[in-house]
This record gives structure tokens, C-alpha cells and sequence, in this order.
């Protein structure tokens, strides 16, 4: 399955016949959401908006850093090499993501999930509120959630942002058109470092 901005990146950019079929779902690596196809590695930046915000991996670079040392002799630029070094692009203005924060081994996850209308119309907007706290009713910041809502007429996924200081995220989303007495149910996962947590809540078309 292929959703969300990583879909528009991909229809527009050959789909299958470039970039080959989905080999993985979406992850959480390093900060950022990762989708891996059979010939691309495809980075969902949270950070960036506009078009730049999905942009695909440097596959050969990567394994060339992991594997070859920066001074290696036969990593050495020659003359006859067709790409130039880049120029250099303005300075980012955009805060960087902020990774989620890696937490020990004693510390387990709960997940909250509340929507703000337990009746809707059978169109509309829903809005969601999403709480992290460890075993002791901490609030957990930098936690990175990721949305499954479950309509009658199919899935929507939604990556969110991270848990503010207060360790709370929210995200709204319109219901589409939903037959009458219809349930809807609003799926979270949250990760931090090897943790993870899923909480669900729902709610009636009316």
C-alpha cells in the first residue's frame, strides 16, 4: 500500500514502471517516514513542505559511506567525471525534525486517543486528540504517531507530527460521505526508540 504524499511522489515520478513495486509499508527511520521500493527508498520529511517535502534516497551513496572509507584512493574525483560538485543552496529556514527521543528500557508506553465529536453528520471534519504518558502518567515529548481511520468505505493513514513538550499531538480530517449509523474507528500508533504504543477510539455518522 502506498499512501499520502509518498503516493502523489510516486504517481508523478513514473510509478511502477521507475521505481518498481512497494518491498515494505511505511517506517519511521531516523527521525523521518521511509517507504522502500524495489528500486527506490523513497524519505517522507515532515520538516519540509511543498513539493521537496517526499524525496528519494542516494541508494549508491549510502552503501559507498558504509562500506568505503571518505579517503579511500578509488573514491577520488577524476577528471573525467560527467557530474560537478553541486553548488551549494541557500541556508535552511525551516526548524529541523526533532527525532523522537530514545528512552530506556524501564519505561513503557500508553497511548490516549479522544475524538472531539462522538456523533457527526454523515459529512464533516473530525478532530482527534492524542495523549502519550509513560507508566507513571508522565507526558512523553518526541513521541511519532501515525493515524489508521477505518471507514465503510475504506482506510486513511496519516503520519503526525510528533508529540509536543506536553506530549500531546492532534490531527483533523474530513469524514468524506458515510451512510447513516456508520462507526468509524480511529486507530494510533506511537513509536519512541524500540518503544511502542496504539490506542483507538470512535465515533457514529448520524
Amino acid at each position: 500500500m502506498i499512501s499520502f504524499a509518498i503516493k502523489e511522489y510516486f504517481d508523478r515520478s513514473g510509478g511502477m514502471d521507475i521505481l518498481g513495486y512497494p518491498i515494505s509499508g511505511l517506517c519511521f527511520e531516523s527521525g523521518r517516514f521511509v517507504q522502500y521500493f524495489q528500486r527506490q527508498r523513497l524519505v517522507w520529511d515532515l520538516a519540509i513542505s511543498g513539493s521537496g517535502k517526499v524525496h528519494p534516497s542516494p541508494v549508491g551513496q549510502i552503501p559507498l559511506d558504509r562500506n568505503y572509507p571518505a579517503d579511500a584512493k578509488w573514491r577520488a574525483r577524476m577528471p573525467n567525471d560527467w557530474c560537478g560538485t553541486p553548488a551549494p543552496g541557500p541556508a535552511p529556514t525551516i526548524a529541523p525534525f526533532v527525532i523522537p527521543t530514545l528512552v530506556g528500557g524501564n519505561v513503557t508506553l500508553s497511548l490516549l486517543v479522544r475524538v472531539r465529536f462522538r456523533q457527526t453528520g454523515l459529512t464533516g471534519p473530525q478532530h482527534v486528540d492524542i495523549t502519550v504518558e509513560d507508566q507513571n502518567g508522565r507526558r512523553m515529548p518526541n513521541v511519532a504517531p501515525y493515524a489508521v481511520v477505518s471507514l465503510t468505505n475504506g482506510e486513511r493513514h496519516f503520519a503526525l507530527l510528533p508529540t509536543n513538550a506536553s506530549g500531546n499531538s492532534t490531527f483533523g480530517f474530513e469524514i468524506g460521505r458515510q451512510s447513516p449509523n456508520a462507526t468509524v474507528t480511529v486507530e494510533v500508533f506511537a513509536f519512541s526508540g524500540a518503544l511502542t504504543a496504539t490506542g483507538r477510539d470512535g465515533f457514529t455518522c448520524r
